[in-house]
C-alpha cells in the first residue's frame, strides 16, 4: 500500500507537469496554502460479480472549482494506467491504458467518476480518483475485488458416497451437509485466482436415504441440493441385472440355433430314399405271385378254359368226371 500511495503521487505530479507548459505558475503564498492542505482519503472494497457493470465515484466537489481530475488505474502486473483532465483547458490525457472497457461515466466534464462497462479478472487492482481544487487534492480510492460464481454439481460414489464440487469460484464457496456424515473437503487454486471446492461425505454406518448439500457463496447466496443415496445403488443394481439377463437371452437363442440346425441335419440324413419303395413292394408280393403260380391248379384250368373256348363243351362232357373226382 506504501508503494501504491508514493506511485499516485508522483503520477499526480506527472500529470500536472504535462498541463503546467500551457498554464502559468499559482504565486507563492497559494502554493504553500495548497501544500498545508489537507487532502482526505477514502479507502475502499468494492466487490462486483464478473459480466456487471462497475461504477467508481470521485469525491463529492463542485466541478467549477476542479483544477484537475486525475484517474490512476494499477492493475495486478500491469503499469499504472492515467486517465486525466484539465478543467480549464477540457483536454483529456491518457498513458499506459489499452483497455477500452474502462472510461469516463458520461463525459469528462459533465461525471468525473469512471465506468467499467463489463468487470471481468484482468480489472482487479487499485482505483484511485484524485481532484485538485483550489483548496487542495481529494481522493478516493478503491480496491476492486471480482467475484466469480461458481458452477455447481455433484455425483454419486460408491458405498453410499456422495460428491458436491464448487468449480472455479471466486471467493471460494463453502459447502456444508445435511444431516453430518464423514466428509473431507479439498480446496484447489487456479491461476486465474478462482478456487475449486470438493466435498465427499459418507453415510456408509447410517440409514439415512436423502442428504442436503448447501453450497454458500457471495453471488448466490446459499444453493441446497437434495442426493438421494438409495437411487444411486438401486440404480447400479438395476444397470447389472439387466446386464445379466441379457447376456442369459442371448446365449439361449445361440444355444437353440445350434441345437435346431443340428436336428435338422441329422432327419435328412435318417430320411429313406423316395425311389426305394416300390423295389421293397415287389419283392413283398414276389412270394405270394410265386405260390399261386405254382400251387393253384384251379388257376391253371381256368386260365386254359378261358384260353380255349372251343374246349367247353368237352369240360362239360367228358372231363366232369374228372372234375368231380377231384372235388370240384
Amino acid at each position: 500500500m506504501l508503494c501504491f500511495w508514493r506511485t499516485s503521487h508522483v503520477a499526480v505530479l506527472l500529470i500536472w507537469g504535462v498541463f503546467a507548459a500551457e498554464s502559468s505558475c499559482p504565486d507563492k503564498n497559494q502554493t504553500m496554502q495548497n501544500s498545508s492542505s489537507p487532502m482526505p482519503e477514502v479507502n475502499t472494497t468494492v466487490f462486483v460479480q464478473m459480466g456487471t457493470k462497475a461504477l467508481l465515484h470521485c469525491p463529492s466537489v463542485s466541478l467549477t472549482k476542479v483544477i484537475l481530475i486525475t484517474w490512476i488505474i494499477t492493475l495486478r502486473g500491469q503499469p499504472p494506467c492515467i486517465i486525466a483532465y484539465k478543467a480549464d483547458t477540457r483536454e483529456t490525457h491518457e498513458s499506459n491504458c489499452s483497455d477500452r472497457s474502462i472510461t469516463w461515466a458520461f463525459t469528462s466534464d459533465l461525471s468525473p467518476n469512471l465506468q467499467i462497462s463489463a468487470v471481468a479478472l484482468q480489472h482487479e487492482g487499485h482505483y484511485l480518483c484524485d481532484i485538485a481544487v483550489p483548496d487542495g487534492n481529494f481522493q478516493n480510492i478503491y480496491d476492486l475485488q471480482v467475484l466469480v460464481p461458481p458452477e455447481v454439481t455433484h455425483f454419486p460414489g460408491e458405498n453410499r458416497t456422495t460428491v458436491c464440487e464448487a468449480i472455479a469460484g471466486k471467493p471460494a464457496a463453502q459447502i456444508t451437509w445435511t444431516p453430518d456424515g464423514d466428509c473431507v473437503t479439498k480446496n484447489e487454486s487456479h491461476s486465474n485466482g478462482t478456487v475449486t471446492v470438493r466435498s465427499m461425505c459418507n453415510w456408509e454406518q447410517s440409514n439415512v436415504s436423502v442428504v442436503f448439500c448447501v453450497v454458500s457463496h457471495l453471488t448466490t447466496g446459499n444453493q441446497s441440493l437434495s442426493i438421494e443415496l438409495s437411487r444411486g445403488g438401486d440404480q447400479l443394481l438395476g444397470s447389472y441385472i439387466q446386464y445379466i439377463i441379457s447376456s442369459i437371452i442371448i446365449i439361449l437363442i445361440i444355444i437353440g440355433c445350434i441345437c435346431f440346425l443340428r436336428f435338422s441335419g441329422c432327419r435328412k440324413c435318417k430320411l429313406p430314399k423316395s425311389g426305394a419303395t416300390p423295389d421293397v413292394e415287389e419283392d413283398e408280393m414276389q412270394p405270394y405271385a410265386s405260390y399261386t403260380e405254382k400251387s393253384n391248379p384251379l388257376y391253371d384250368t381256368v386260365t386254359t378254359m378261358e384260353a380255349h373256348p372251343a374246349s367247353q363243351g368237352k369240360v362239360n362232357g367228358t372231363d366232369c368226371l374228372t372234375l368231380s373226382a377231384m372235388g370240384i
